[in-house]
């Protein structure tokens, strides 16, 4: 039942109903309707829960992930907006280094352990996170300053953009991943990268892959 996941996933999240109702611009007696199936989120504030709890919008009315969204048609009427991507829930912003000691651990990232939490277009997992693109290595496909969002759970494909660590030096870069006859290695898509290509060994291991990338104005 819907009720049931919204107060499921609101408890492991640890957030309270007044938390939730914040959030989403509702009172908490409307939070606690929701999680008794008194009433359920309708329209606008359906998107809004579900960015809120961290899950897409198909699992949050049935349980199922490939569930057909709501007619887009509910965002007509509403001033100063226009319709942008359905939000799949939200990933915390964390730095390279949170990355690459996260390739180590499974815990799931938690309301505090990031200051900011990022809304994310694409279906992805609980473990998925967002990074700031550093540097100049992936020009010109991917800049400074953009957000890229980074699931460990999908798998590491060659021609995939990849965030992978080094072991012996707790090195952690973002590369595309590639493969030549039996061996992989790591591409910088800049041309005038100095150290364009790194060969994979075994001290290297893919942290995860990068779903979708957000420009940030």
């Amino acid at each position: 039942m819907m009720n049931e996941r919204i107060k499921e996933r609101r408890k492991s999240l640890k957030l309270t109903q007044l938390d939730v109702g914040k959030a989403v611009g509702v009172s908490k007696a409307t939070v606690s309707m929701w999680e008794s199936g008194d009433t359920a989120p309708k329209g606008i504030n359906t998107y809004k829960l579900a960015a809120t709890l961290r899950v897409s919008v198909g699992w949050l009315i049935s349980g199922k992930e490939d569930t057909p969204l709501p007619n887009p048609g509910m965002f007509k009427g509403l001033t100063n907006t226009s319709q942008g991507p359905f939000i799949q829930g939200r990933v915390p912003l964390i730095s390279m280094v949170q990355a690459g000691n996260f390739c180590e651990s499974i815990d799931l990232f938690q309301p505090g352990d990031a200051e900011e939490w990022i809304a994310c277009p694409a279906n992805h997992s609980d473990q998925s996170y967002a990074l700031k693109v550093q540097g100049e290595s992936m020009l010109p496909r991917f800049t400074e300053g953009e957000i890229i969002i980074v699931d460990p759970n999908v798998s590491p494909d060659a021609g995939k953009f990849v965030i992978a660590k080094r072991a012996s030096d707790q090195k952690t870069t973002f590369k595309q991943l590639m493969k030549d006859d039996e061996d992989f290695y790591l591409k910088a898509l800049n041309p005038d990268w100095g150290d364009r290509y790194i060969r994979m060994s075994e001290d290297w291991n893919v942290c995860g892959v990068v779903i979708c990338k957000i420009d940030i104005l």
